[in-house]
């Protein structure tokens, strides 16, 4: 296990997994902090390559979590693809370089996943390591049936519970029934994976030019200009130039004018902004065919945390001090049911929540409740309960029969200690804001006194 920035620290040499072993990684990892500088992600690369391992494992598997800052990142993945290791990239933040972190994975036969702020990091983290547990397969290629006139894909990395895509031209029609993905296993025997089950058809050339665009990478400059051309795609080997045609009373009469417009970058990117969690959070979930379901993505509330004169922000993008929402009693109670929902653990559900922004109230009763003598997560646990069943609660039926048996599992009295604080301290909340009406604030400082 090593973290780096501009420098490489190997916090733990190769050792075997052992109980032992793991129980000093957990210890480390809870006093880890990110204090290294940049992301010279090439020369962590190259020396977890040479770290040492048993003579009978050639190669091995990296897992790397990063925001994905990068440069020469045509070097590095040459490396990477030389040194026999396969690399499986974690991309985390607002802005990590998603391309650069896809093609190092598929040139080793990794993977690559990304985790926004307010998503699971350790959800994602457990996909990834039961991607690396899987049987490897290699030679992965695409029995068409007939010939093609070019193909694209699949990638070298194959995992079950993943999409696969691969593209392929023909002078004539196929049937898709006879379409097979093939690999090769650990002995070195070819195994089908799946067949073609039915035919799609996509009409229009957006297929076409999705395929287009992928076949670029792996052409050459004169290939890949008359690609680029011939399908209308913006690349480095093509220009976009835009035309419009003002009418004869708009045309300008004067010299145009230059002026300078500063970019802008993504909240979080490089650490000079900040991603706040939105009062309402809501999930959106697909499902895809041959897949499972992806972790839910939160709604988040950018605001950046730069001084006024780093860099012009329109006024309409900009978002005052005093209009930072806190996360509401509702977007709470649905991060926990998130964190259940989607492969997490409750064990995890702190780490989860960490980077929310909480009222000063409902931190003061989350300490409340541990110190009654529940774990940070049982009283986010219990938090989640009291919103869903107080008055002009949630009340969500789905979400009181995921949390009823995790609370039926704790200390009876504990539990009902603890929700006469949730009740005491937030009670005069509604559950979707912070602002009490006046009544409300009568009845809770009443409430008060009478305490």
């Amino acid at each position: 296990m090593s973290r780096f920035g501009s420098t490489v620290d190997h916090v733990v040499e190769p050792t075997a997994g052992k109980p032992q072993a793991l129980r000093h990684i957990r210890s480390v990892i809870d006093t880890m902090q990110a204090d290294l500088g940049g992301t010279e992600m090439e020369g962590a690369l190259a020396a977890a390559f040479g770290l040492s391992v048993l003579e009978e494992e050639e190669g091995g598997d990296v897992l790397i979590i990063t925001d994905g800052e990068i440069w020469q990142a045509d070097e590095m993945v040459a490396a990477a693809r030389s040194s026999g290791h396969r690399v499986f990239a974690i991309g985390v933040g607002s802005a990590p370089a998603e391309g650069v972190l896809r093609t190092l994975a598929e040139a080793t036969g990794g993977a690559c996943e990304f985790a926004t702020p307010g998503e699971a990091l350790e959800a994602a983290a457990l996909r990834m390591l039961s991607r690396i547990r899987q049987p490897q397969f290699t030679r992965a290629r695409v029995d068409w049936g007939k010939a093609p006139v070019w193909t694209s894909g699949p990638t070298h990395g194959l995992f079950g519970g993943d999409t696969v895509i691969a593209l392929a031209g023909f002078s004539e029609a196929i049937d898709g029934g006879a379409v097979r993905l093939l690999a090769d296993d650990a002995n070195g025997k070819t195994v089908e994976l799946a067949r073609g089950e039915a035919d799609a058809p996509c009409p229009g050339d957006s297929l076409s030019r999705v395929a287009a665009a992928r076949r670029l990478s792996a052409s050459t400059e004169s290939d890949a200009l008359a690609l680029a051309v011939q399908y209308q795609l913006m690349s480095k080997q093509t220009n976009c130039i835009l035309v419009h045609q003002r009418a004869a009373a708009d045309k300008t009469t004067e010299q145009g004018e230059l002026h300078r417009v500063s970019s802008m970058v993504a909240a979080g990117w490089g650490g000079i902004g900040t991603v706040r969690e939105s009062a309402a959070s809501y999930s959106l979930e697909t499902r895809a065919m041959f897949s499972r379901a992806m972790p839910s993505a939160a709604s988040a509330d950018i605001h950046f945390s730069l001084a006024d004169d780093a860099f012009e922000i329109p006024a309409f993008l900009r978002k005052q001090d005093d209009a930072q929402v806190m996360s509401s009693l509702e977007a709470m109670a649905r991060r926990v049911e998130d964190q259940l929902d989607n492969g997490g653990r409750l064990v995890g559900l702190a780490a989860s929540v960490e980077g929310m922004a909480l009222h000063d109230d409902a931190t003061r009763a989350l300490e409340e409740a541990v110190a009654l003598g529940l774990t940070l997560e049982q009283a986010w646990l219990v938090l989640a309960s009291w919103v869903n069943a107080r008055s002009n609660g949630l009340a969500d039926a789905a979400l009181a029969a995921r949390l009823r048996p995790l609370v039926d599992a704790l200390d009876a009295q504990v539990v009902s200690a603890a929700t006469k604080v949730m009740e005491r301290i937030l009670g005069g909340y509604p559950v979707d804001g912070w602002t009490m009406s006046r009544v409300q604030r009568l009845r809770r400082a009443l409430g008060r006194m009478g305490t």
